[in-house]
């Protein structure tokens, strides 16, 4: 296998090339996180809640760690269309130490401290019991994910993304079957219910980082890129990781928790609402798809594009990005809204939920568009390596989106579909406001 520099012309087809398998990636995760609603929709509301919940917090940790991830990506794609080849190595097996070092702190909070912080916030006794359950399993697979991330990033910066197609569908197919048997205690496995959906998620994670390292190790030329693992922390490269990596991290952090607090403001609406929202989410997600697949390969091309001086072409590219994501993700919340119900029906048999769900569904179908346009330029500020500015309009438009949100719950009692109207605010404002930026030309002259 060969590992040179992209060819220097931006087009539609070399967009597609970086952004397709990122984006299959991305369709093989939400059919497992599809697959888990839809089985644990059949345990009832309780047990579909829950899993929500803790897959969240769960989710909170691993991609706060991932902001490592996405900082050293920045830095290598940096690199690689400056041709500086032989420094990819150094700075991703100092990234690799960082992981480490974070996912062991985040498995002693998951694992041992997880109880105590649902205790103050879950209202209903029979959902936190179910949900320190799910998360005593889960927590173990903070350490393949993160591993699985920083590869994955190493894989995008370079723009050698199958792999990440490949692994995702190995994690698809082991996660699925052995959801199916430790969920309902088929294939002579046991029944373990929620516990067993996050013993699946485990292993299919491991399955992963196993593939990911012996392909890794195989295939790409290690000399070329001065691969290596090391022990030793050094100083110059943690600092420069952590300059843009920890932006990313705390704008992860806030992302996540956005997500997490929106969901216990929902759960005050009762566990019809908890559940309904943990369907729209899954089906939300879906079809934003495409949309986080595209702004993937923007932060990755925004910085290639810096390294090789050409600045002047961010914004074009930019464009050429949200015209291609604006009909996949068409093609994808289309389907959702003229068959919701049958859809719906996928994920539970109970008709006052599917009920519940349909207005909701159809507001984030309708603001797909804008949220995915949103992605790519808020990807497209990152990965000119100013990361703080990134991390200040996070924060900005997640507290307005928030602060809505409760007002619409506590002080209003609006009902569920009011609330889920919020979505509208927190698009539109990321598109205004990262767009904005982007036009100021402000970002250009940031090294990284």
């Amino acid at each position: 296998m060969t590992f040179v520099a992209v060819a220097t012309q931006i087009t539609y087809r070399n967009i597609w090339k970086i952004a397709y398998p990122v984006i299959l990636g991305g369709v093989v995760e939400n059919v497992v996180l599809a697959t888990d609603t839809i089985f644990l929709g059949r345990l009832g509301e309780i047990a579909l809640g829950a899993a929500a919940l803790g897959g969240l917090f769960y989710f909170i940790a691993v991609f706060v760690a991932n902001g490592v991830g996405v900082g050293v990506q920045i830095i290598l794609s940096r690199r690689y269309g400056e041709k500086n080849f032989h420094q990819i190595g150094g700075l991703l097996a100092q990234a690799g130490l960082l992981l480490f070092l974070i996912s062991c702190f985040l498995f002693v909070g998951l694992f041992f401290f997880s109880d105590a912080f649902f205790s103050l916030t879950i209202a209903s006794r029979e959902v936190l019991k179910v949900t320190t359950h799910f998360l005593q399993y889960r927590s173990f697979g903070v350490f393949f994910a993160t591993y699985n991330a920083l590869m994955s990033a190493f894989f995008i910066s370079i723009h050698r993304t199958k792999v990440i197609s490949l692994s995702a569908v190995l994690t698809g197919l082991v996660n699925i079957l052995l959801d199916y048997g430790l969920i309902f205690g088929h294939f002579g496995l046991p029944e373990m219910g929620v516990e067993g959906a996050a013993l699946a998620s485990v292993i299919a994670e491991g399955t992963a980082s196993l593939f990911l390292f012996v392909y890794t190790w195989s295939t790409v030329p290690g000399g070329r890129f001065n691969l290596h693992v090391t022990w030793r922390p050094q100083r110059e490269k943690i600092r420069r990781i952590m300059t843009v990596a920890a932006p990313v991290m705390a704008q992860n952090f806030l992302s996540m928790a956005g997500w997490f607090i929106f969901f216990l403001f929902v759960e005050h609406l009762g566990p019809a609402s908890l559940a309904v929202s943990n369907i729209v989410r899954s089906l939300y997600m879906i079809i934003l798809i495409p949309g986080l697949g595209f702004a993937s390969a923007s932060a990755t091309l925004v910085s290639f594009l810096i390294g090789e001086k050409r600045q002047e072409e961010v914004l074009s590219l930019l464009k050429k990005i949200v015209l291609m994501n604006l009909p996949a993700t068409v093609a994808l919340f289309l389907p959702a809204m003229l068959f919701s119900h049958q859809i719906l029906h996928l994920y539970t048999p109970d008709e006052s939920l599917v009920a519940l769900a349909k207005v909701p569904l159809f507001l984030v179908c309708s603001a797909s568009p804008f949220l995915a346009s949103a992605f790519i330029l808020f990807q497209g500020v990152s990965g000119t390596g100013n990361t703080l500015v990134s991390l200040m309009i996070e924060t900005v438009v997640l507290a307005l989106y928030l602060f809505v949100a409760w007002l619409l719950v506590f002080p209003f009692r609006f009902n569920l579909s009011q609330v889920w109207g919020v979505e509208y605010l927190y698009a539109l404002s990321l598109l205004g406001v990262s767009l904005a930026y982007l036009l100021s030309n402000r970002w250009k002259g940031r090294e990284v």
